[in-house]
């Protein structure tokens, strides 16, 4: 699907929920002050990157996300809420210059990033050199050794207090196919291999 989604000028607020759009551009990235993001598809944040009046920033059960350090380059930025799915694509470091105060909840995403980035430490500490290929199938290979799966999980997975396929397999250390699939995602993305999910209904 390889359309562009151009947006009109003079736009404050951007509501994006559930888009089949991935290639979005923003006509004034300087008048944008409000952004929201909830969507399965592969979306780049560099499209904020010149939102200099950018102040609000939301991103929900968001996993395709590409480039999220822009986030830590927006000085304008004041508030920004994020939840479990955005360890899958910034590292602890970038989350962490993301938290605003002790009190900010997205601190508690520090950890989960700090796992996953400890999990690639351990995975190239003498891989570095390898082929592309073969570092891919060294991530698949240490997601399925390092979680057994568990299909008593699916119906968790519709539940109002799913967090997210990352977090709960962390957790549990079991896990259902889109835990796999989220977290080879992580590795993949702190690996620079391009990766993403695709849903059925994509």
């Amino acid at each position: 699907m390889d359309q562009q989604f151009t947006l009109p000028y003079n736009l404050e607020t951007l509501n994006i929920n559930n888009s089949l759009f991935y290639n979005i551009h923003l006509r004034c990235p300087e008048n944008l002050v409000k952004f929201y993001l909830n969507t399965k598809s592969l979306l780049d944040m560099s499209i904020l990157k010149n939102c200099s009046n950018l102040t609000d920033i939301t991103i929900e059960k968001s996993p395709n996300i590409l480039n999220g350090k822009v986030l830590t380059e927006l000085d304008s930025l004041q508030t920004i809420k994020l939840d479990n799915y955005a360890p899958i694509w910034l590292t602890a470091k970038e989350l962490s210059s993301l938290v605003k105060s002790d009190f900010d909840p997205n601190i508690n995403l520090v950890s989960i990033a700090r796992t996953f980035d400890n999990y690639v430490i351990q995975l190239m500490n003498d891989n570095k050199y390898l082929p592309m290929d073969r570092i891919i199938e060294l991530a698949s290979n240490f997601v399925l050794n390092k979680y057994s799966y568990n299909d008593a999980k699916y119906p968790i997975l519709y539940s109002d207090d799913y967090q997210s396929p990352s977090l709960s397999a962390i957790h549990s250390h079991n896990a259902t196919g889109i835990e796999y699939s989220t977290l080879f995602l992580a590795l993949a993305n702190r690996m620079n291999i391009p990766a993403c999910i695709m849903y059925d209904d994509q």
